[in-house]
């Protein structure tokens, strides 16, 4: 057959990056919550056994992540990790677990809220970001009730 002199070998990547973000008077800022990250490939497609995964404050949070294997990693306020290299294609899930109620049933955290920087949750451009904010705000028991002062103050 014809020889080709020309192929197209390109590889383009991009990385993940997922932050967290505490907001609120009663939110914790220390408190770590637990995110599962799965990325998906493209069928018919080969892909690294693993993808490194750096940041974050919790020592025990895995370093590498494989396509098909949701992962469990855990941030706190102002905790960013990143998983870097990852082929164009690839699409991701971030699922936060359930923080609206506490132990005891309560209500706890609002439900969080997710900041996509791209919206079809794909990987086609060098940086994504997906930012997860838990917000926990409560009306905080000063110990005064203002309806009986005047009162208090006229005995």
């Amino acid at each position: 057959g014809d020889k080709a002199d020309k192929f197209p070998n390109e590889y383009s990547a991009g990385s993940l990056a997922i932050a967290k973000v505490v907001t609120g008077n009663m939110g914790d800022k220390e408190k770590y919550f637990k995110v599962t990250v799965t990325l998906t490939g493209e069928k018919e497609k080969n892909y690294a056994t693993s993808y490194s995964v750096t940041g974050g404050s919790y020592e025990e949070n895995p370093e590498i992540i494989e396509i098909g294997i949701p992962t469990d990693f855990y941030l706190k306020h102002d905790d960013t990790i990143t998983i870097k290299n990852l082929p164009y294609g690839v699409t991701y899930t971030v699922a936060e677990a359930d923080y609206t109620k506490d132990e005891e049933g309560n209500d706890d955290y609002d439900k969080a809220a997710y900041t996509l920087s791209d919206g079809n949750c794909k990987i086609d451009s060098a940086s994504d970001t997906v930012t997860i904010t838990n917000n926990k705000d409560m009306d905080i028991d000063t110990g005064v009730i203002l309806d009986n002062v005047p009162y208090v103050l006229l005995l």
